[in-house]
């Protein structure tokens, strides 16, 4: 059973700056409360009053002391489409990253890039939730569509929503804008892309990182 600990955002992000936390791959669990921007401006009655809720998701922070981790899990999976695997990540848009971190800094506020953890799903995996049936004639048929990704989905985690701190039904919210996008990633298919996202700690009010959930107050 984890440590519980309660820290500010300011002692997380020193946390997350500290190199020594870090041993490759560190997988975290989180929760965020995040305010959402309706559109239709501030004609939507709803506008400045709407909140996400994401909890119990896990997700992978990277040292990258070795190359970029985003860049070799896109690739992975331009050979499981069947392209080449010839994507260079770019520089980050914005911010500051913190060297052998997953930390950046970016006008005076901190944020923490996070690969959200994805299971794959095989072809076979799709077939069977369409009702499509193989009998002892497609044996080969079947090793095949075992071994062939077709996409990836998130397993973990849950999103609500709240209005005025109050929970409120996704369908009645109004103006809540569409899914983003997760960029071109060398042209890999919506399905097959790699999530991920750099959050404001602001907006994080628990991480279990190394053993330790932090619970996040101001």
């Amino acid at each position: 059973m984890s440590n519980e600990k309660r820290v500010n955002r300011f002692e997380l992000a020193e946390i997350l700056k500290d190199e020594k936390n870090y041993n490759g791959c560190s997988f975290v669990g989180f929760d965020l409360l995040t305010k959402v921007k309706l559109t239709g401006g501030q004609k939507n009655p709803m506008q400045g009053r709407v909140q996400k809720v994401h909890t119990g998701f896990v997700a992978m922070l990277f040292s990258n002391k070795t190359g970029s981790a985003y860049g070799k899990m896109v690739n992975r999976r331009k050979v499981q489409e069947g392209k080449e695997a010839d994507f260079n990540p770019s520089n980050l848009p914005w911010g500051v990253k913190t060297k052998n971190t997953a930390h950046i800094e970016h006008k005076g506020n901190d944020y923490v890039q996070k690969i959200y953890v994805q299971h794959a799903v095989k072809l076979l995996d799709l077939a069977e939730q369409m009702g499509v049936e193989l009998n002892e004639n497609d044996a080969e048929l079947y090793e095949l569509m075992k071994q062939k990704v077709v996409g990836y989905n998130t397993p973990n985690g849950n999103i609500s929503y709240l209005l005025d701190s109050k929970p409120i039904a996704k369908d009645d919210i109004e103006g809540l804008p569409t899914k983003k996008n997760n960029g071109k990633q060398g042209g890999l298919s919506e399905a097959m892309k790699v999530i991920v996202r750099a959050p404001k700690l602001a907006s994080i009010t628990r991480m279990t990182f190394n053993g330790t959930k932090y619970i996040v107050e101001d």
